[in-house]
């Protein structure tokens, strides 16, 4: 299960936990957060280690392909998806 401090959720406008076609917002293991402008600030501090063109899973209200960036966070990898990344593996997320 995904777990934040309220000081990561107040950088954004609002968040989601159930509107991606993804399966880790099924089991509680995602949010989506909203930043209010089309610039969004990293949710995790950490170390780019790769970005991505994906597919995305075939639900009716999903698009054919999406972004990821994967952050080393140290303990963790966070998957950061649907934001067409400005930054590219060896930058800091």
């Amino acid at each position: 299960m995904v777990t934040l401090p309220a000081s990561v959720v107040e950088r954004y406008e609002r968040f989601s936990l159930y509107n991606s076609p993804y399966p880790a917002h099924d089991r509680g293991c995602a949010v989506d957060f909203y930043p209010g402008s089309d610039e969004a600030v990293s949710p995790v501090a950490g170390e780019v280690i790769e970005t991505r063109t994906v597919r995305c899973p075939p639900k009716p209200y999903a698009v054919d392909e999406d972004h990821l960036i994967l952050v080393d966070c140290g303990d963790v990898v966070a998957r950061i998806l649907h934001v067409d990344p400005a930054v590219s593996a060896g930058g800091v997320g």
